[in-house]
Parts: structure tokens; sequence; C-alpha cells
């Protein structure tokens, strides 16, 4: 990308505003040293598994 300013729009699915979400809740708890503090449960929507599956999209627009 040029240097410059940008306009950046980014749309995410729920499952993924649900998965970054509780992420920031777990290293809020975890702060400020990674094994102190509550474990916080992770979302996931992969049956039989850990993490997400999701959608996003970005549109970047070079502002003049």
């Amino acid at each position: 990308m040029d240097r410059g300013s940008y306009f950046i729009l980014e749309t995410i699915d729920q499952e993924h505003y649900n998965h970054i979400t509780t992420f920031y809740y777990h290293r809020l708890a975890q702060s400020p040293d990674l094994f102190t503090g509550e474990a916080v449960p992770m979302t996931t929507n992969v049956q039989g598994g850990f993490g997400i599956f999701s959608s996003a999209a970005k549109t970047i627009v070079k502002m003049d």
C-alpha cells in the first residue's frame, strides 16, 4: 500500500465477533502474566474440535 490515509471497513459474521470478544476477555483475564487469572472458555462452532469457521470481508479506500 502507498503511504497516505486510508478508510478501512471490515465486515465480520456473528461467529467471528463472538470469538474476538471472547478472546479479548481471555487476554484481559490473563494480564499481566499469561498463566494467571481466571480461565475463560473460548467459543467454538466446530463440532468435535476447537476454533471457529467464519467469514470476513474488507474494503480499503484511499483518502485524497
